[in-house]
């Protein structure tokens, strides 16, 4: 599964963007074959390459797929390098390498403080998780049937939070019988959820959901300027206006963001996009914009008490 470099999803940063990363940078040499990140690191680091090339590389399918080889000039990163969940992918050194390396809140203030720079990676970032999930990604597998509303709380769950997941269908998939013998698992065990590094979970409930998956994130003992209950279009407006202004701010939404308006296959009548857009990418647009400035987004979803698939 390779990836085309793509002008917009894979840039080059040119010397002088270099230079201004160095100023948040610690110069490190990876030889061929060691692993700057692996899958599943929280708060995993930011690389650009000086010299040689680094490899992104899915494990998810059980075996190593490169994603796409990053030269000189360019960098690693995606969404989760400002959400702070769990990196999907892992990467490799291909070749000996030198690599400046940045913690993810030096590239925070990085977005914040370079605008020049911050369109770059902005742009690079959402295109590759768009990439990424167009390529047939199976980070997360739900087996369950389409009759289930536990098939369906997962789905819904893991859509809203942008969790790039396969649903097999208990019915109708040709997968099936070969999972179910796989993990040892009934047709009356099933809603499950496989995560990475084939973790499985029994009809979990959304707070298990989202432990596994790195989307509730511990919050700080300490006192918040701004708590915006509900991640809907209002509540992440709220949030990207705090944040913006230098307020301490946080977001907790049960769900996930986005709210109804999240579930929209075309908005038409927001402002500053004419020909509409998706409520999943004006969610997603907008989250990206509250943590470029610092707003925590976490799901604090309730533990609902599982039911028997009828």
């Amino acid at each position: 599964m390779a990836l085309e470099h793509h002008p917009i999803a894979f840039p080059k940063l040119d010397d002088e963007q270099i230079a201004a990363l160095g100023k948040f940078a610690k110069l490190k040499a990876f030889q061929a074959g060691e692993t700057l990140f692996a899958e599943g690191t929280p708060d995993y680091q930011f690389f650009a390459i000086k010299r040689g090339e680094v490899a992104i590389v899915d494990r998810s399918s059980g075996h190593d797929q490169i994603v796409t080889i990053h030269e000189p000039g360019e960098f690693t990163g995606d969404v989760d390098s400002l959400t702070g969940r769990p990196a999907v992918v892992r990467a490799i050194a291909h070749s000996n390498c030198e690599v400046y390396e940045i913690a993810a809140d030096d590239l925070r203030r990085i977005l914040n403080e370079m605008p020049r720079l911050s369109d770059v990676l902005l742009r690079a970032f959402l295109m590759r998780r768009q990439l990424l999930e167009e390529s047939g990604f199976v980070a997360v597998r739900v087996v369950g049937s389409r009759y289930s509303p536990e098939t369906h709380r997962i789905r819904e769950f893991l859509a809203k939070n942008k969790v790039p997941f396969t649903w097999i269908d208990l019915e109708n998939d040709p997968q099936v019988d070969t999972l179910l013998t796989q993990f040892r698992i009934s047709e009356d065990e099933t809603p499950v959820v496989i995560c990475g590094n084939d973790k499985l979970l029994k009809n979990p409930s959304m707070a298990e959901l989202a432990d596994c998956l790195g989307i509730k994130k511990p919050i700080e003992h300490t006192i918040y300027d701004l708590v915006v209950v509900g991640a809907g279009p209002a509540g992440l407006a709220a949030a990207i206006y705090g944040a913006s202004e230098g307020l301490k701010t946080l977001v907790l939404d049960k769900m996930g963001p986005g709210g109804q308006a999240g579930t929209s296959s075309k908005i038409e009548n927001y402002m500053g996009f004419p020909t509409g857009l998706s409520g999943s990418d004006l969610a997603n647009r907008a989250v990206i914009q509250a943590e470029k400035f610092g707003a925590i987004l976490t799901s604090k979803p309730k533990s609902f008490p599982k039911r028997a698939n009828h």
